[in-house]
Order: C-alpha cells, then sequence, then structure tokens
C-alpha cells in the first residue's frame, strides 16, 4: 500500500489513540454526560474520549501545523492549505463504557472540503480499516470490497439514529418496521464506525443512519467509496461534507437500491 504521508499517520496515530484507549478501560471511565440535561444511555462520554483527542490532536500540531482540524469533543482549528481533519476519537462510547468491543478510533481528513484518507481502528478487535482516494480500501493490509447483493429481501442493512427526539424515534421504529416488511435483517451497533466499516468489507449490504456528524462519517466515506459503495442523503442528493451535524446517511454497496425504501419513511 503506498498510501501518502497523511493517510499513513492516520493509521499510525489512531493505533496509538487505541492503545491509549485500553490502557484507560481498566481504569475508572468517569463517565458523565454530555448535556447536563440529558439521561440518555446513549449520549455520554469517558475520559477516553477526551485523552484520546489530546493525543491525536498532539501530534497533528507538531506534524501538519497548517492543517485544519474538527474534533467531536470540541477541539478545532481552521485550516490554512485546505486539508481539514475530522475526528471522532472514540466512536461507540456507550459500548466501550459496558466492555463491549463495538467501539473504535476514526482518523480522517478532507481536501477541499471533501473526504480524501483516512483510517478507523478498532482496538478490542485489532481490526485496522484504511483508504485513500483512488488507491483502494484495505483491512489489515488486504484488500475490502463491498458486496453485489441487489435483493432486498436479502440484504443486511445497519440502521440507527443518533437522537432520542420523539420524531426520530418514530422515524427509527418505522424503519425497523419497513425492513422487517421486506424481510430483510437489520442491524444496530451504537457505533456509526462499525456499520460503515461492515458495509465496506462486505458484511452489511446498506447502511440507514439518521443524524450522525461529520466526524461519524468522514473517515468511514472514503473507506466505503474506495472500497466501490455509494453514500448519499435520503433523498438521493450529495452528501455535503461541509455541514458539520444532523447528516442523513444512505451508504449501500452501489448495487442495492434503498431509496425507495428510505423516501417512504421520510
Amino acid at each position: 500500500m503506498d498510501f501518502n504521508e497523511r493517510t499513513s499517520f492516520a493509521m499510525d496515530i489512531s493505533r496509538k489513540a487505541g492503545k491509549r484507549i485500553l490502557e484507560i478501560q481498566d481504569s475508572e471511565l468517569h463517565i458523565k454526560n454530555k448535556d447536563e440535561d440529558s439521561h440518555a444511555a446513549v449520549d455520554i462520554v469517558t475520559i477516553a474520549d477526551t485523552e484520546s483527542e489530546k493525543v491525536i490532536f498532539s501530534a497533528l500540531e507538531k506534524l501538519f501545523p497548517d492543517d485544519g482540524f474538527i474534533g467531536e469533543e470540541g477541539t478545532n482549528k481552521a485550516s490554512k492549505n485546505g486539508y481539514v481533519w475530522v475526528v471522532d476519537p472514540l466512536d461507540g462510547t456507550m459500548n466501550f463504557s459496558c466492555q463491549l468491543p463495538i467501539y473504535g478510533v476514526s482518523v480522517g481528513y478532507m481536501y477541499n472540503s471533501k473526504p480524501y484518507g483516512g483510517a478507523i481502528y478498532m482496538p478490542k478487535l485489532d481490526d485496522m480499516y484504511v483508504a485513500e482516494s483512488t488507491k483502494g480500501a484495505y483491512l489489515n493490509n488486504k484488500k475490502i470490497n463491498v458486496s453485489d447483493n441487489s435483493e432486498i429481501k436479502k440484504s443486511r442493512l445497519s440502521i440507527g439514529s443518533l437522537s432520542k427526539k420523539a420524531s426520530d424515534t418514530a422515524w427509527f421504529n418505522n424503519t425497523i418496521a419497513q425492513i422487517n416488511a421486506e424481510n430483510a435483517v437489520f442491524y444496530n451497533f451504537y457505533c456509526v464506525i462499525m456499520s460503515m466499516t461492515g458495509l465496506a468489507s462486505g458484511k452489511f449490504d446498506g447502511n440507514i443512519i439518521k443524524g450522525p456528524a461529520l466526524w461519524d462519517i468522514c473517515a468511514g466515506a472514503i473507506i466505503v467509496e474506495e472500497a466501490g459503495g455509494k453514500l448519499v442523503k435520503f433523498d438521493g442528493s450529495p452528501i455535503d461534507y461541509k455541514q458539520i451535524e444532523n447528516h442523513e446517511l444512505l451508504a449501500t454497496n452501489g448495487t442495492l437500491d434503498l431509496k425507495k425504501l428510505v423516501l417512504s419513511l421520510v
């Protein structure tokens, strides 16, 4: 794999951050709600989230001082050269906090507001996903590709809503009902990067996710695209990567047509 220096860095630093997360997991996690008024179990942050972001940002400052940065835990910096790093230091925090292995570090970067490269590392599984524009997508040094299934009734779909608003909960329940009616199989991991890497590596055929932020999808987007998949909004229009939060993500293997199913729910 002949990746550029930024993609290589994304691999190295996501692994280092993942190692730090594992060191913290057996210690006191200091779990708290992100929003003091929220009591949602999925809306939590731990010391591992903030420590991981510090590891990544401090290294970036030294190697790429002119690059911008957008981090989930509040670290932000304007770009001077068109490159912007978009980082989720710990996606799947709820899973991490209760010792489930479905969590990881997402380190992606954009050039001129489009995902260009990045890595996703799942430390408990020791899985490294990486991709760069025009160079393919890889899992643990082996090239990966999306599935070729085109039938909804035979599909495996990952769905999710990152909001507990009544309207979004209703959307989620309606989506499950519609998928069941189509005789498809669905999963909800509470971890966007698991859904996206699963799609890229052919484990799933599509992702339907309401409300993810840019840091949830940046690295995953280039990995899915380089594996042969496609990502759009629910209405089929292109994703606006200048938008930071509240995305609609309809990602597929490029063969499965989920648009009709999703539009019936919008």
